[in-house]
């Protein structure tokens, strides 16, 4: 190796030397101040404020710099540690591609930490980017990609979720009455069914797809499916929590995409 040939002084040169080197980029990188304003804030927006929003699921809203700053130690704290955005993939084994990937670049942790480690500074107000308009109309997430709203929607049986009390785990059954032929589902998107339901869902599971936080459909790949009998049955795991008043029919639902009729998948189960 080069540097057992450089002997005992030239590895203490090059170790030196190397020091040297981080301490000059560390400087360099400590001449431009990390704000808010400029860094942080679309790195909020583009990763965060889908759910720390008012009607978001997230428990406190992360849209100004005062709302920000507030948890600024918090957040810190969540971010380098990868448990905010919610991501459940190693990032040191397997797979690592993926297009719904919500996580944070190092580069992205690196920031939010640096701006949090140096006061949580504002900066210029003129760097701030334009909020962003979320679109609350009802517009499903998957329309996008499939250019229209879900071939049919399944709603759960509504449950009361009291006022006060500990969580709520309600697990009723349900039959899809409208299908009156089996068809192929090719995805599905689970969500609150009502402005008020969002404010008392947590997660919630059925046969068609299940949501947690940063998770809430499944496309299955090209050309495979889920076969959907006559009046299918479907089973429902929802947890609800209390929110200091109660919220009559809570429900959660789920909005499916299907092939075309007398389409079958190649690669289905057996």
């Amino acid at each position: 190796m080069i540097v057992e040939a450089l002997g005992s002084r030239g590895r203490h040169w090059l170790l030196a030397a190397t020091l040297v080197a981080f301490l000059v980029v560390a400087a360099g990188g400590e001449a431009q101040e990390v704000t808010f304003a400029r860094d942080v804030a679309p790195i909020l927006q583009e990763n965060c404020q889908s759910c720390h929003r008012e009607g978001g699921m997230g428990p406190m809203e992360l849209l100004t710099y005062e709302q920000v700053r507030r948890y600024s130690a918090r957040i810190r704290v969540k971010v380098a540690a990868r448990q905010m955005p919610p991501w459940h993939i190693d990032p040191g084994i397997g797979i690592q591609e993926f297009t719904n990937d919500v996580s944070l670049t190092d580069e992205e942790i690196a920031t939010v930490v640096r701006w949090a480690d140096n006061g949580a500074p504002l900066g210029d107000p003129a760097d701030m980017p334009a909020p962003v308009v979320w679109n609350d109309s009802g517009v499903w997430k998957l329309e996008k990609q499939f250019g229209r709203p879900p071939d049919l929607v399944v709603k759960s049986p509504p449950y009361t979720v009291p006022a006060q009390g500990l969580d709520q785990w309600y697990e009723p059954v349900s039959h899809i009455a409208e299908l009156q032929e089996e068809r192929w589902a090719m995805a599905a998107e689970i969500r609150p069914a009502s402005e008020k339901s969002r404010y008392v869902f947590h997660h919630a599971n059925s046969i068609l797809v299940g949501s947690a936080a940063g998770k809430d459909y499944d496309v299955y790949p090209s050309d495979s499916g889920r076969r959907l009998e006559v009046n299918q049955r479907v089973d429902w795991q929802m947890h609800f929590f209390p929110i200091g008043e109660e919220v009559r029919d809570a429900a959660v639902e789920v909005g499916v995409w299907l092939y075309p009729r007398g389409v079958e998948p190649e690669l289905r189960p057996s």
